[in-house]
């Protein structure tokens, strides 16, 4: 059998079968050991990438650049809001600090239902002149719902037997106003007669 065998071992035999080894044997070693060596620079392309298979570890820290995310995909899911600093000169608006914009009330006011109410009742005076007063000082006399409540606020006492408000009714024989006191209980009198009232101011830089 052997003899036969080496009858049959010619040098073109095996030569040419140390070459199927020796490629067959290559191509495992590239599978195995090929690095980036290996590869030349630039010639990779997408469609050499498998989809969905590039991670986050695969990509260096810090080298992905705005150019490289696509306009308008960036959302608030993605963004750690506590992560931001200050916003340059966020105190100010159009070169002013942002205290000028803030609202409060004249001193002698409280702030109530949207505005300022005088926190002490003024002296005496029928309806005419009370809303002139009140009118002339850039105020107005508050309406019956805002005195009422006002009333009720902790150390706020209204004056007896009543405080005039705005409203003023047109009747015959005779008009009349209405005015409220510290129960809160609701009057309606002569415009003509005295009666405690405080003006409500509109709030204020």
């Amino acid at each position: 059998m052997f003899a036969r065998l080496r009858a049959r071992l010619t040098y073109a035999n095996v030569v040419a079968t140390l070459a199927l080894f020796l490629a067959l044997g290559g191509v495992s070693y590239a599978a195995i050991r090929v690095g980036s060596a290996s590869i030349v620079n630039n010639s990779v392309r997408t469609q050499d990438l498998r989809n969905n298979d590039i991670r986050s570890k695969d990509i260096r820290n810090r080298t992905i650049v705005g150019r490289d995310v696509l306009a308008n995909t960036i959302t608030g899911q993605q963004v750690r809001e506590s992560s931001f600093s200050k916003v340059p000169d966020a105190d100010s608006l159009d070169g002013q600090d942002s205290s000028a914009f803030k609202v409060g009330c004249p001193a002698g006011t409280q702030r109530h239902a949207g505005g300022c109410i005088e926190t002490s009742a003024r002296p005496p005076a029928n309806f005419d002149t009370a809303a002139r007063t009140c009118g002339t000082a850039g105020r107005r006399l508050p309406n019956v719902d805002e005195l009422a409540s006002f009333g009720q606020e902790p150390g706020i006492e209204l004056a007896n037997p009543g405080e005039l408000t705005s409203v003023r009714l047109e009747a015959s024989p005779s008009d009349t106003v209405e005015t409220v006191d510290d129960g809160p209980t609701y009057f309606a009198g002569s415009p003509s007669i005295d009666r405690s009232y405080r003006c409500e101011a509109p709030l204020s830089d």
